[in-house]
């Protein structure tokens, strides 16, 4: 039996994963984690379609004095990010059916509501304007 490669994720800083194939299964590999140019300690985890689901800063099993701040992301059906975590902040964003955003919220301030006419994006709303 065969393995067959099917692809190599580069992710920041040198790190990778690996994704073969063998019997018709895939299998990923994820690298434990990746240390920046600050010595700084970070793992990376990807959703099988590649995208960035979930980064831990200084994760504890590596560093037992190690800070495990995590960061998670979420997207929809068509690849857009619609959520952001970190630690208790999130951030999420809301798309029409042709991916333009609409709305974008933050733990900062309150919603941004954005509208697309004629190809030019403009703000309708902010905290701002209402004060």
């Amino acid at each position: 039996m065969a393995f067959k490669l099917v692809r190599v994720h580069s992710c920041l800083f040198g790190a990778r994963s690996v994704v073969v194939r063998w019997n018709g299964d895939s299998t990923i590999w994820l690298f434990s984690g990746i240390t920046d140019p600050a010595s700084k300690v970070r793992q990376q985890k990807r959703d099988p379609l590649g995208r960035l689901t979930q980064v831990i800063e200084d994760p504890n099993d590596l560093n037992p004095n190690g800070l495990n701040y995590s960061t998670t992301y979420s997207y929809d059906a068509l690849d857009n990010l619609t959520g952001v975590v970190q630690g208790v902040q999130s951030r999420s964003f809301v798309y029409s059916s042709l991916s333009r955003l609409t709305s974008a919220t933050n733990p900062e301030s309150e919603t941004t509501t954005c509208i697309r006419i004629a190809a030019i994006l403009r703000r309708v709303r902010t905290p701002e304007a209402s004060r």
